[in-house]
């Protein structure tokens, strides 16, 4: 019972991913399918000849000679086209090539001086107006430290001085 079940199981797995390959909407599907398609239309044609030169032999002769020439004619027709769709690729290939040169190649040295000149310019700029700006900016900060350092200093010694003027004060008043 239990074999039985697992063997349809796995049945309906396998079809249920063939259907899915073959009706589904993914790659592999897609690909089978587009193989699939001219691989059973020659094969239908072959069957087709086939029967109908068991059944008739001297009238599937004419029809098939006369079908043979058709898919000639069709084929010989895709053939120019196709030829006609190489030369017209060659012909673009040639003018996008021919545009990289004249037109790409000089916009991408215009870039590069445009990047040069840029460099030039930040590092002129960088010389010639921040770092002076900088060394001001430190130079400032540095007299501005001592300055609190010397308003500290002097804050300390009239501290110093008050206390002095009180002890003496206070030495004077007990005496």
């Amino acid at each position: 019972m239990v074999e039985t079940q697992s063997t349809e199981n796995s049945n309906r797995s396998w079809s249920d991913s063939l259907k899915k390959i073959l009706l589904g909407t993914d790659m592999v599907g897609f690909i089978i399918r587009l193989a699939a398609v001219p691989v059973l239309i020659y094969l239908a044609v072959f069957i087709w000849g086939l029967v109908s030169a068991l059944l008739d032999p001297e009238g599937a002769a004419g029809f098939w000679s006369y079908f043979r020439n058709l898919i000639e004619i069709i084929l010989s027709m895709a053939a120019i086209l196709i030829f006609i769709a190489l030369g017209v690729l060659v012909v673009q290939i040639a003018r996008f090539v021919n545009l990289l040169r004249s037109e790409i190649k000089p916009l991408s040295e215009d870039t590069k001086n445009a990047m040069k000149n840029v460099r030039v310019t930040t590092e002129f700029i960088q010389k010639h107006g921040i770092a002076p700006i900088i060394r001001f900016q430190a130079f400032l900060a540095g007299v501005i430290a001592f300055l609190n350092e010397i308003m500290r200093i002097s804050r300390l010694l009239q501290q110093r001085k008050e206390e002095e003027d009180k002890n003496k004060e206070e030495a004077e008043y007990f005496n």
